[in-house]
């Protein structure tokens, strides 16, 4: 994959935020993190945010440094999954949040993603002014938003898509994970169909494998390699 310099999150004139990505992306290359192809293009491996928050925080290891959302705010506004504003929102989450810089710009992302909800029937304003969501509204996004990425998948690759509930099961080669706003999803494809299943770290190592994927009555993932029976989570 390659990164090309000619997006801009902030101000400021393009030669010093050119400036800017280069040394940040150097002191990634020198960490083993990042790949330089040429002058403005580099290699930027799958789990690059979390490799990349977990050199900043063994770099200053007295701040705190997590990696909330794959996506930023105003993706995150028009997302059709279940993101880290719509989690804040459910759980009544704001009393940590400084109405101050980046804490102002969640205020008044949280508010626009709110607007969207009612807009699409997702949530109501009641007479007293409070905002009421769908019931399981992060489950509905999320099912949402990986049925349309599954559908879109299917029709590249032309396969059929394969829904994954509680015992269902599908066989094939782990092609490897898929980044949702609701989440890291394993993909999982063979001759005639395709499914995404929520991802767990542990099957990565089986990447390009033939295996078997099942879903419990729980919900946990469970996966079978070859004739060895694998770990149920």
């Amino acid at each position: 994959d390659r990164l090309q310099l000619d997006r801009w999150q902030v101000k400021g004139h393009p030669e010093e935020l050119v400036q800017g990505h280069v040394r940040r992306l150097e002191a990634l290359r020198r960490a083993g993190i990042v790949e330089r192809l040429d002058a403005d293009h580099w290699r930027i491996p799958e789990d690059f945010q979390q490799r990349a928050v977990a050199y900043d925080a063994a770099r200053s290891p007295k701040a705190t440094v997590r990696l909330l959302s794959m996506l930023d705010l105003d993706a995150q506004i028009g997302s059709d999954g279940a993101t880290w504003l719509d989690r804040r929102l459910v759980r009544g989450q704001d009393a940590d949040r400084i109405n101050a810089g980046f804490g102002r710009e969640v205020g008044d992302a949280m508010t626009r993603r709110q607007e969207r909800h009612i807009e699409r029937g997702d949530a109501a304003r009641d007479p007293g002014g409070a905002v009421r969501y769908r019931r399981n509204l992060l489950a509905t996004l999320e099912a949402r938003e990986v049925g349309r990425v599954g559908l879109e998948m299917a029709a590249r690759k032309n396969l059929a898509l394969r829904p994954m509930g509680p015992f269902e099961s599908i066989s094939g080669k782990l092609s490897g994970p898929v980044h949702l706003a609701s989440g890291g999803y394993a993909l999982m494809e063979n001759s005639h169909e395709m499914a995404l299943v929520p991802w767990k770290p542990e099957i990565g190592r089986y990447r390009n494998r033939d295996m078997t994927l099942s879903v419990g009555e729980d919900g946990g993932l469970g996966w079978q390699i070859g004739r060895s029976r694998g770990l149920g989570l």
